[in-house]
């Protein structure tokens, strides 16, 4: 019987160690957690989510409201760096992105509604509580303020208002401008929240 020949042992060592890589490969891909990928939404998609920046604030009874306190729960936080009087635009389509989540109870419920206005003109009146306890007027000392807008990158020379939506595990996962309409958010909003379920 004839011995393989240097190049036919090459050969099938070569083939082995094909064969070893692929299926190692095919073990590590098999392994890996499945990403779930987000939906299509109007607004912008953070991809993957990233972790909210750290403040600390208090609501409009005085007590604290910080990144802490959004943990558990879905939220949407309402940046609001215009000077405008009272009512804000901003707060009105946050509350109209509320009134729109109507449609869907369960998810109405199980987000807070936060509102920060950069310029105290705006701040939230006690009353709109009673409308819903999840919706809360985020304030503080100005220099807090300026901080937490900075962590967010809002810089003090944007006027626009920008919206994120911050899930349960304290992530960004989306977030609006105003060149989105209050049923176009609470479209995506939806979307988001209900493919993570």
């Amino acid at each position: 019987m004839r011995r393989p020949s240097s190049n036919q042992r090459r050969l099938v060592i070569f083939i082995l160690a094909l064969i070893t890589f692929s299926m190692a490969y095919y073990a590590g891909i098999s392994q890996q957690p499945q990403l779930q990928s987000s939906p299509e939404i109007q607004g912008i998609s953070i991809s993957p989510p990233t972790p909210a920046p750290p403040f600390e604030l208090t609501d409009q009874q005085g007590s604290p409201y910080g990144d802490k306190q959004l943990a558990n729960h879905w939220s949407l936080l309402m940046l609001d760096p215009s000077e405008k009087q009272k009512p804000s635009p901003a707060l009105i389509q946050l509350l109209q992105i509320h009134n729109r989540m109507a449609n869907h109870p369960e998810l109405q419920q199980s987000i807070h509604y936060l509102y920060l206005p950069r310029h105290q003109t705006a701040t939230l009146d006690d009353s709109l509580s009673q409308i819903d306890i999840n919706i809360h007027g985020l304030q503080g000392e100005p220099a807090k303020i300026d901080e937490t807008f900075d962590h967010f990158g809002i810089s003090l020379e944007n006027t626009e208002q920008t919206l994120y939506l911050i899930d349960p595990q304290k992530h960004l996962r989306a977030l609006f401008t105003q060149a989105e309409d209050a049923a176009t958010i609470a479209e995506d909003l939806t979307k988001l929240i209900t493919s993570t379920q």
